[in-house]
């Protein structure tokens, strides 16, 4: 475990955000199932995004990488070679990465054994594995262990629940690249615009073999809520909004609290600006955008109001209770009643100690929640700050 010391420096006044995970990821699947090479644009040091690179190599995908850009030499399941022994992958906490790779897999004809990071094997799987199942693929899972062996039926109708996860429901439509799926989704309750990313970019990776990642608008929500409070931004590898990103929804909220940016020439501006208003959002559309948005309700002078809590506690840790705690040690003033599924706030914190240290969950959200609240009180320590590479591996350079 890491500890980081933060600062009351400000952040710097121009920055250059990494690509989105949740792109990169879907292109990898996509490319990886294509007979032409494919061109990737956009690169993330993200551990995701390394981890599902590194268990395609295994299973005898060829990627090159070089600079900002990533290339797929070859498909599965061509490329595999027959193996006598189960193929062992190791998948660490990311469950877009693990999801993603138990459907590929299904298409191919050698056993594979998932490896799974212990948190990560106590979220859901089962929606998806019984549809593979049903679709002729033999999957076992116990403990932190997925085995999957197919290959699947590739056309048909099925029906995919996303009640607790959209993630199954992205790699069917991913998988559509080479398969004929009538895909019915139900119980569709979050997370809807991640569906959404999986059809555009299948169509996309339909049309061309190239594919361009996007930048990631969950790193620049972090920047945009301190941003607000503290200082002009700008992020300058941002030409446009991309809308179709979940966390965009950000920008948003700073309109309607009075807030405000602009995209120039030089790329996208955030201006430090005075609270107008509180907010009022249903979080189960941009669910990994939450926990920003305790930081900004935390220290707006009006009250605020988040609803569809609920799936935080899927997540990578119990979101839900790890995010209380955490406006618990910083003296913030809010009411959470369950049966609502809301939390409001009434934005009063009391400042804690530089020296204080504050120990998360091991969830990189978690320790960038706590790691904007000290940075706008002056000061602190915060752990297990390594945490962070999943998703924003230059966050500590910024904050």
């Amino acid at each position: 475990m890491i500890i980081q010391k933060i600062t009351s420096k400000s952040l710097p006044d121009e920055i250059r955000i990494g690509s989105s995970k949740s792109y990169l990821n879907r292109a990898l699947i996509l490319a990886s199932l294509k007979t032409n090479r494919v061109k990737i644009v956009g690169a993330s040091e993200s551990t995701d995004v390394e981890y599902l690179i590194n268990c395609l190599r295994e299973i005898g995908l060829e990627i090159k990488t070089a600079s900002n850009q990533l290339e797929v030499l070859n498909s599965f399941p061509s490329c595999e070679k027959v193996s006598d022994k189960p193929i062992v992958l190791k998948v660490g906490d990311g469950g877009t990465t693990a999801r993603f790779l138990i459907s590929l897999l299904s298409l191919g004809k050698n056993k594979y054994r998932l490896i799974l990071d212990e948190g990560l094997a106590k979220r859901p799987f089962s929606e998806g594995i019984s549809v593979l199942r049903k679709l002729g693929a033999s999957i076992d899972f116990q403990g932190s262990e997925i085995t999957v062996q197919g290959p699947i039926i590739q056309t048909g109708d099925i029906e995919v629940s996303c009640e607790n996860t959209t993630q199954f429901a992205s790699s069917f439509i991913l998988l559509n690249q080479v398969c004929s799926f009538n895909i019915k989704l139900t119980n569709v309750k979050a997370s809807k615009k991640y569906l959404d990313i999986s059809q555009k970019l299948l169509t996309e990776s339909q049309e061309s073999d190239f594919i361009v990642c996007k930048t990631d608008f969950s790193s620049i929500s972090y920047i945009v809520a301190y941003a607000f409070f503290h200082q002009d931004v700008l992020i300058t590898n941002v030409k446009e909004i991309d809308w179709s990103q979940a966390d965009s929804r950000i920008f948003d909220i700073i309109k309607s609290i009075g807030g405000d940016f602009i995209i120039d020439p030089n790329g996208l501006r955030i201006f430090k600006s005075e609270a107008k208003r509180g907010f009022k959002v249903n979080g189960n559309n941009c669910l990994d955008l939450i926990p920003t948005l305790f930081y900004l309700a935390a220290f707006l002078p009006y009250e605020s109001e988040i609803i569809g809590l609920e799936k935080l506690q899927l997540k990578e840790s119990d979101r839900l209770s790890e995010g209380l705690k955490i406006l618990d040690f910083f003296g913030v003033e809010y009411k959470y009643v369950s049966k609502d599924d809301k939390i409001t706030f009434s934005a009063a914190v009391s400042r804690k100690k530089k020296d204080e240290l504050l120990k998360t969950a091991y969830d990189h959200r978690m320790v960038m929640l706590g790691t904007l609240f000290f940075k706008h009180l002056g000061g602190g320590m915060i752990a297990p700050s390594e945490s962070v590479k999943k998703s924003f591996p230059k966050f500590f350079e910024i904050f």
